[in-house]
């Protein structure tokens, strides 16, 4: 079976809530998904397609057809809607507006928006008609990293569904990557993968030898070696943060909080 409720990992109480109000058939016709990223926010809104398009269940039964085509990305029935080149266009829109007008073969359709916040104002204005007023089941479901970053227009048109980051159980049930690595992640599977990354654990090899130079000289900010982790702002960045993460954990160090160290292989 396909379905895809079974597959997302934590976030329980927000499920049983929105499942809740689909079964009281009481489920808003937009929602707004907001939290850090890698914590499941676009899954959750597809196993809930599953189930909004399901022939037979509101949770998705996992073996019509439409099950299945939800769960193989081909369902004629769900629109995912993602950024190109860091941008939703107004082409992308209007596409979501053809969609509408196509006859629905299904008693529901959905619209996935990944990282509503990259709407263009055009986009976002363009998107604001179908919002207020949608036609009969038709559902969509928005996600950005927090309500903030979504125009008010758009925002004020959604109900807001905040995800928390994953806890540390919920990711080891998922992962057998280190205990350093899933603390380190935060609870973002997203954060997970990156640590793995040749070149984040180049950044972070490089944020270490830092601080170690530093705490030796404070003129070590001077040395080429430690200079070239500087060398544009994204690295900068990157570089800054995971320096930020090892002062972080010196502190817990220094007051006995040794669990609460996230670059634990670095004791």
């Amino acid at each position: 079976m396909a379905r895809l409720l079974n597959e997302v990992i934590g976030h329980q109480k927000i499920i049983q809530r929105l499942l809740l109000m689909a079964e009281r058939e009481k489920l808003p016709d937009s929602l707004l998904f907001v939290g850090p990223p890698g914590v499941g926010k676009k899954m959750t809104a597809i196993a809930f397609a599953q189930g909004l398009i399901c022939e037979k269940s509101i949770h998705g039964c996992g073996s019509c057809g439409p099950c299945l085509r939800v769960a193989h990305h081909g369902s004629e029935s769900m629109l995912l809607v993602e950024p190109e080149k860091n941008s939703i266009k107004i082409e992308q829109i209007r596409g979501v507006i053809e969609f509408l007008n196509l006859r629905s073969i299904t008693k529901n359709r959905v619209i996935i928006i990944e990282d509503a916040q990259l709407m263009n104002p055009q986009a976002s204005n363009s998107l604001l008609k179908n919002l207020e007023e949608p036609s009969s089941g038709t559902f969509f479901f928005l996600i950005a990293p927090s309500p903030k970053h979504v125009l008010s227009t758009i925002r004020s048109r959604c109900q807001i569904v905040r995800f928390a980051p994953l806890l540390y159980e919920d990711m080891k049930s998922k992962s057998q990557a280190p205990e350093w690595a899933l603390r380190s992640s935060q609870g973002s599977f997203e954060k997970l993968s990156l640590l793995f990354d040749k070149d984040e654990m180049e950044v972070r090899s490089q944020a270490i030898y830092c601080l170690r130079r530093l705490k030796l000289d404070p003129w070590a900010y001077l040395d080429p070696e430690v200079k070239v982790g500087f060398r544009d702002r994204s690295q900068a960045l990157r570089l800054s943060q995971h320096m930020a993460l090892l002062l972080r954990d010196s502190v817990y160090w220094k007051i006995g909080g040794k669990t609460k160290i996230l670059n634990a292989d670095q004791d």
